[in-house]
């Protein structure tokens, strides 16, 4: 057994017994990421699945992890059909291949992460409704009792503590504007810091793709990329909620161990005017290792103005609508009119005599 035990051992997962958890009373129960196991009397072999049911409700699992669940087995149960009418649009399809049969190697990437975009949408478009039926089901089980009480059981977390709270509308900020890095170059929405300063790309999508670039362009500025960069002012409190939260002037990125908040332009003025910079982003805007790439930007120097090569790393990005607001907040920054308007002052008050 010991000879087999090591001759096979490379090939069990390495994943299999990370992060275990069993019941410590009750029900008998263990599991790991991959795996769960149920235990039930040697002498009963006649209902194993009211045993297995009996040990799912012990452990009680997350209803988000339920709905993760039940998209995985719609998925294995629904796959082929909704494969099928997903691949219903023939001339569609023939047109998306044909264009990643015939483009270049730079273009490809960008057309192959479109088109796995788009196949992958039109496959999980057909599973969801199942699934919302099922969470429907879910929640009004549970509807019944204390939303509080019931929120601590199963993810042990106290929304009535201030503190608690305000890490959660951080995360839940987080989540809904933004999503970890993607991508093969810079794009619009991608986050990135360079020398302790973090700025957000606001170039439209399609000045970004490195292909497209034409070669007057190129000729003029070699492998640099242009684009319209934004530098984004820190949070000073990251952990309470900005009381104008829904001015459509903040952005939230998680990272590994916290969420970090970010503003548009100046906090303390709604209406102030964002400090945008035209930057120059090195090898056309290619990403190296781990979302690593090398930007220039524009300094004053001792005499004359000079172009300064940064190490840049993205460090998150926003979800497009969220982009595309803060495209359309620079728009209107950029073209906004001054009016010569005339007026009374306002009085002075005793502070001013």
């Amino acid at each position: 057994m010991a000879s087999i035990e090591q001759k096979l051992k490379r090939d069990f997962s390495k994943t299999l017994f990370e992060r275990l958890h069993w019941a410590s009373e009750g029900v008998h129960w263990i599991k790991s990421e991959s795996l769960f196991i149920a235990f039930s009397n040697k002498a009963d072999r006649e209902d194993l699945i009211s045993e297995l049911q009996a040990a799912l409700y012990a452990w009680n699992p997350q209803p988000s992890r339920l709905l993760l669940a039940r998209i995985r087995a719609e998925m294995d149960e629904l796959g082929v059909l909704a494969q099928t009418k997903a691949l219903s649009n023939q001339h569609a399809l023939a047109h998306w291949y044909k264009r990643l049969l015939t483009a270049n190697g730079v273009e490809r990437r960008w057309l192959i992460a479109e088109a796995v975009s788009r196949h992958s949408e039109r496959l999980m478009g057909a599973v969801l409704q199942p699934v919302q039926k099922f969470a429907d089901k879910l929640i009004e089980m549970e509807a019944q009792r204390d939303a509080g009480e019931i929120c601590f059981g199963h993810f042990k977390i106290d929304l009535t503590d201030a503190a608690t709270r305000s890490k959660a509308e951080h995360e839940h900020n987080a989540f809904v504007c933004s999503k970890d890095p993607e991508g093969w170059h810079l794009n619009t929405g991608h986050v990135f810091k360079a020398k302790d300063e973090y700025w957000i790309c606001l170039s439209p999508a399609c000045d970004m793709v490195p292909a497209q670039l034409s070669e007057e362009r190129r000729s003029v500025f070699g492998g640099r990329l242009p684009f319209v960069a934004v530098k984004l002012v820190p949070l000073k409190d990251g952990r309470s909620t900005p009381k104008d939260i829904q001015s459509n002037r903040y952005i939230f990125i998680q990272s590994q161990s916290s969420v970090s908040g970010f503003c548009f332009n100046k906090p303390e003025g709604e209406n102030s005017a964002p400090d945008w910079q035209i930057l120059y982003a090195d090898k056309l805007g290619e990403f190296g290792v781990d979302f690593e790439f090398d930007v220039f930007v524009t300094k004053m120097g001792k005499t004359r103005l000079v172009s300064e090569k940064q190490h840049a790393k993205v460090v998150g990005q926003l979800r497009y609508e969220y982009a595309l607001n803060l495209t359309h907040r620079l728009g209107a920054t950029m073209t906004r009119v001054g009016l010569d308007f005339a007026g009374t002052p306002a009085p002075p008050t005793k502070r001013d005599r």
